[in-house]
């Protein structure tokens, strides 16, 4: 048990909840909770409980903030965020999303994770089944044989690009024995050094220098795309047979644009529009609530998750009757996410809570228990000791247990117990304390977004707060350099340019293309061998001017 999960345990409703999802009496529903009582409700539960969570908000900034402040407690927290389909046949497309999803779906297929957060429509959408991924998950364990004969083969059939030397997440490099990868669910790239079938050695490298950081005995290699099939020639069979089977008044227009993917398949191409094809591809339909076993499944603010599901499947709806209309698509393939019925029908099956600020009309979902917390949002600390003193005096003086954050630094913590100790105060720096202690005042280091007061808990959080930082992929700098561009205004047609993902390429100026029946502005880049590349201009901070070695 943690200490956030005692600092609770004088709360009944909290209580209430632990023994309710203990025993399967759910969905439950608590209201009064702000944005930093929910962290510390959920952190809680899942420290207590000894389960795993999912954990669904309402947009992206607040799916950032629940991030961070799990994190900053302690807990091994994943991102995922949702993907565009490729609907319709395109050169090229950034693939950054789809290899954090991978990421984070092989961890929660590995049970290596605490909590996955998600907006509604990323941990609704369709995806590689869980059985699947692990099928095509690749066991490297150093001094043993390779478990399979051609690795360069199996890499390219799971999804990744080859190329001279990795910069990314989802390529590889052979260079005789030596065999570089870069999984997305891995922190680093893996170095593999063969004899013969057999793996000498193997470790984690840095992308920069190419030394390498740190010996494995083993590391599991997933797939590197979501939606990949086993063989062309039988997914190309498979879209043969389902055009021949049309009979719509536009059958003969359908089957004809359909038949042009069959040719790229049979050609040696991966079609463009493979998205389309994810219902014959994945006959078994599987998203995160496949992925989450047992976990428990928390939603912040319901209501704005029902909205959110409906505006996603609207945009679906308008992008595949666009396709339709064009005889791009046949109604058998039109299924890449379920209903909001089959979303509460989840819902109803899973161990789950609902998290409210404020009571509002329910979503539809029956709850087996509700409960109503009277709790408090308080700001973060400014810095200033005495006015920390201040605050502290007034709870102390109403017996209640305070933890103070003081910061990411140890030694900061400390100084601060010093300092609230010369005012008075019964304050000490705590590392790793068991549990909060009524008039007592602990310091710890560490930060969340916001400081609370829970009165029935006698439990009160002063922070001094941290910076929000965007939710991006971790990325390491590339070995070539790039200046951060601003504004498109400031390329000009020929600059050499660095991808993130794709390296150096050659800025061919601005594209306006319709992509599933929008029209959207994209950067065009390109590269050796005529390969093109399309990049959005709203992720122009994957891009940047290139400006050589040092």
């Amino acid at each position: 048990m943690s200490i956030w999960d005692k600092g609770l345990a004088n709360l009944a409703a909290y209580r209430g909840v632990r023994e309710d999802l203990a025993a399967r009496r759910t969905p439950i529903q608590l209201v009064g909770l702000a944005h930093i009582h929910k962290v510390l409700f959920a952190a809680s539960l899942v420290t207590s409980l000894k389960k795993r969570a999912v954990m669904l908000a309402g947009d992206e900034a607040e799916a950032n903030r629940l991030t961070e402040d799990l994190k900053a407690l302690g807990l091994r927290v994943l991102y995922l965020p949702a993907r565009e389909l490729s609907l319709r046949q395109m050169e090229a497309a950034g693939r950054e999303y789809e290899q954090m999803r991978l990421g984070v779906l092989a961890a929660m297929a590995e049970g290596g994770y605490d909590i996955v957060v998600a907006c509604a429509d990323a941990a609704m959408q369709y995806t590689i089944p869980p059985d699947t991924l692990l099928e095509r998950t690749l066991e490297i364990v150093c001094g043993a044989q390779l478990p399979v004969k051609d690795l360069p083969a199996a890499l390219s059939a799971a999804g990744y690009e080859r190329c001279s030397q990795i910069e990314g997440a989802g390529q590889f490099a052979v260079r005789g024995g030596i065999v570089d990868v870069y999984p997305a669910s891995c922190p680093a790239p893996i170095r593999m050094e063969l004899w013969g079938d057999t793996v000498d050695t193997l470790g984690y490298f840095d992308l920069i220098t190419q030394r390498r950081t740190e010996q494995l005995d083993a590391v599991a290699i997933p797939p590197a795309a979501e939606i990949m099939y086993d063989d062309a020639a039988t997914l190309a069979a498979d879209i043969d047979a389902l055009a021949g089977s049309l009979r719509t008044k536009n059958a003969a227009e359908v089957r004809e644009n359909l038949r042009r993917d069959v040719d790229r398949l049979r050609g040696g191409a991966r079609p463009g529009s493979v998205d389309k094809y994810l219902p014959l591809i994945y006959p078994v339909k599987a998203n995160v609530f496949t992925y989450m076993r047992d976990a428990l499944l928390m939603v912040s603010e319901p209501s704005r998750i029902k909205e959110r599901v409906r505006t996603y499947l609207w945009q679906l709806e308008q992008d595949e009757t666009a396709l339709l209309e064009e005889n791009q698509l046949c109604r058998a393939l039109m299924e890449y996410a379920p209903s909001w019925e089959q979303m509460m029908t989840e819902m109803e099956k899973k161990a789950t809570v609902l998290m409210d600020n404020f009571s509002r009309g329910g979503i539809g979902l029956p709850t087996a228990k509700m409960y109503t917390v009277d709790a408090r949002q308080l700001p973060v600390w400014s810095g200033r000791v005495e006015l920390l003193a201040e605050d502290l005096r007034d709870l102390l003086a109403r017996k209640m247990a305070c933890v103070v954050l003081a910061g990411s630094e140890e030694k900061a913590a400390q100084t601060l117990a010093e300092d609230l100790q010369k005012a008075g105060l019964p304050a000490l720096y705590a590392k790793s304390p068991e549990a909060p202690i009524r008039g007592q005042v602990l310091v710890l280091a560490g930060g969340i977004s916001a400081g609370l007061e829970l009165p029935e808990a006698h439990l009160a959080i002063l922070t001094h707060g941290r910076a929000v930082r965007p939710i991006r992929r971790n990325r390491r700098r590339s070995k070539d350099r790039g200046l951060e561009i601003h504004s498109l205004s400031e390329l000009q047609i020929g600059d050499y340019v660095v991808h993130v993902a794709h390296g150096i390429g050659i800025y061919q100026g601005v594209h306006q293309m319709n992509v599933q029946g929008v029209v959207k502005d994209y950067i065009k880049l390109e590269y050796a061998k005529g390969d093109t590349l399309y990049v959005p201009v709203t992720q122009l901070d994957l891009v940047s001017k290139y400006i050589g070695t040092k």
